[in-house]
C-alpha cells in the first residue's frame, strides 16, 4: 500500500521512521509492503534531519489528492481547520484516512464518519485519544455488545507531568517552564492546562460510545491553571494527590437515571485510588461495561513514538481488517453534566472576603473551613458543576 503524511513535525517524523525502520520486518511478516509515497510539509527548503525523506517531500496537498497510487492519508498538522478540510478532501477522493488531529475530529466527528461510511473507506483515530494505549480500537470492538456505563482517567499526559512534579513541592511555574523546554508542554501551553485537550479527547470517547454528537464546550471543566505547589502541600497534609480525571457517566449503573449521561473534566484530589500510582507522562484509562466488566488501560502518553506507533497500528488495521465506523445518531439521552454535584476544594485570597455577599455566599457552602496564610481554604458541601465553573 502507497501512502502520504500530512505534516512532519515530531508525530509525524516518528511515522516516518516507524515504517522504514520496520519495512523488512513487516514485509517478512505479512508478505505486503507499506510505502511511503509523499510527505506534505509547509517550507520545502527546511533543513531536516532525515535526508532521505527530502525526495519525496511536497507543500502541494492537491498533487497527493489526484495520486490514483496514494491509498491512504496520515493526517498528522497541527491545524484544526486545515486539518479538517485535508480529512474530508481525503475521505471523498475514496482514500482511507489516520489522523490523530483531535481539535479537528472533537469538532467535526459527525461529518468525518458520514462521509468515511457514505465512501466505504476506513476513518481511524486512535492516536487522537490517550497517546500509545490501544484504547479506542478496544473500546471500538467493545461497544457491539457492552453498554459503557462509565469511562474515567487520566487522558493528559502533559498535565499528569506537571501535577506529579508539583506534588513533590516543587513550584508550578518552574514545572510548567520545564516542561515547555523538554516538549511535554507547547510553546502555548494553554489547551493542556486550561484542560481543553482532556475535554476534546473526552468528547471523542463519548461520541463514540454514545454514538450522538457533543460539543466539546458542554462539557464542565476546569483546568490546573490555578493549581499550585500550595494546594498540593495543604491536600498531601490530609493524604490527597491531585490528578485530572476525565468522567463520563451513563444511565442507572453509574447512579444515574435511565438514559442520562454526565460528562466533566476536573482537578481532583484522590486518596487510595487507582489513579494515585498513575504519574508523569503516563495516561490510564478505565471503563465498565455491561458484560466485559472494568477494564483499565495504562500506557504512555502523548510524544513521538507512542503517537507514532498508535497511528502505524491504525494502517496495519486498514490493510487488514474491515472499516469500523461509529455513526451519529438522533439524541436520545438527557445531558445533566452541570447539574451533577461533588464536593469541591476553593481557595480565596484574604482580600476578596472584604465582600460581605462573597463572605456569606462561601459560609453557606463550606463544609470546612481552614484558614492559611493570606488565603482561607474551603471545603465545599456538596455543589453543581456548573456552580464550580462559575467560581
Amino acid at each position: 500500500m502507497k501512502i502520504a503524511i500530512l505534516g512532519f513535525g515530531t508525530v509525524g517524523e516518528g511515522v516516518y521512521k516507524i515504517l522504514t525502520e520496520s519495512k523488512d520486518l513487516y514485509q517478512s511478516r505479512f508478505g505486503q509492503s507499506i510505502e511511503i509515497e509523499k510527505i506534505l510539509v509547509h517550507n520545502v527548503a527546511k533543513k531536516r534531519d532525515i535526508k532521505e525523506a527530502n525526495q519525496i517531500i511536497t507543500d502541494n496537498f492537491e498533487e497527493i489528492l489526484q495520486d490514483p497510487n496514494i491509498e491512504l492519508i496520515v493526517e498528522v498538522t497541527s491545524s484544526k481547520n486545515q486539518a479538517i478540510e485535508y480529512i474530508r478532501k481525503s475521505l471523498m477522493a475514496g482514500k482511507h484516512v489516520v489522523s490523530a488531529n483531535k481539535a479537528a475530529i472533537a469538532v467535526d466527528f459527525k461529518e468525518l464518519q458520514k462521509i468515511a461510511i457514505q465512501q466505504n473507506v476506513h476513518f481511524k483515530f486512535e492516536a487522537s485519544v490517550a497517546g500509545g494505549i490501544p484504547v479506542l480500537s478496544s473500546l471500538g470492538r467493545l461497544i457491539a455488545f457492552n453498554d459503557i456505563s462509565l469511562l474515567h482517567g487520566i487522558i493528559n499526559s502533559s498535565t499528569n507531568y506537571v501535577l506529579t512534579e508539583i506534588c513533590k513541592g516543587r513550584d508550578e511555574t518552574e514545572v510548567i517552564a520545564e516542561a515547555r523546554e523538554l516538549g511535554i508542554l507547547e510553546a502555548n501551553p494553554t489547551d493542556d492546562i486550561a484542560g481543553f485537550d482532556a475535554r476534546r479527547k473526552l468528547a471523542i470517547l463519548a461520541m463514540m460510545i454514545l454514538q450522538i454528537e457533543i460539543s466539546e464546550q458542554s462539557i464542565p471543566s476546569i483546568g490546573i491553571t490555578q493549581v499550585d505547589s500550595r494546594d498540593s502541600e495543604i491536600l498531601n497534609k490530609l493524604g490527597y494527590e491531585i490528578k485530572l480525571i476525565a468522567e463520563l457517566l451513563n444511565g442507572e449503573k453509574s447512579g444515574l437515571k435511565e438514559k442520562q449521561i454526565a460528562l466533566s473534566v476536573f482537578p481532583t484530589a484522590l486518596n487510595n485510588s487507582k489513579f494515585n500510582r498513575v504519574n508523569g507522562m503516563m495516561n490510564e484509562v478505565t471503563f465498565n461495561g455491561s458484560y466485559c466488566g472494568e477494564l483499565r488501560f495504562y500506557g504512555a502518553g502523548g510524544s513521538m513514538y507512542p503517537t507514532a506507533n498508535a497511528i502505524v497500528s491504525d494502517i496495519y488495521e486498514t490493510i487488514t481488517n474491515k472499516p469500523l465506523y461509529f455513526p451519529v445518531k438522533e439524541n436520545q439521552y438527557e445531558n445533566i453534566s452541570d447539574q451533577i454535584e461533588s464536593s469541591f476544594y476553593i481557595r480565596i485570597p484574604d482580600s476578596l472576603m472584604v465582600n460581605e455577599d462573597l463572605n456569606n455566599e462561601i459560609i453557606e457552602m463550606a463544609e470546612k473551613i481552614l484558614l492559611a496564610k493570606k488565603e482561607v481554604i474551603i471545603f465545599s458541601k456538596p455543589i453543581s458543576n456548573q456552580k464550580a465553573v462559575e467560581l
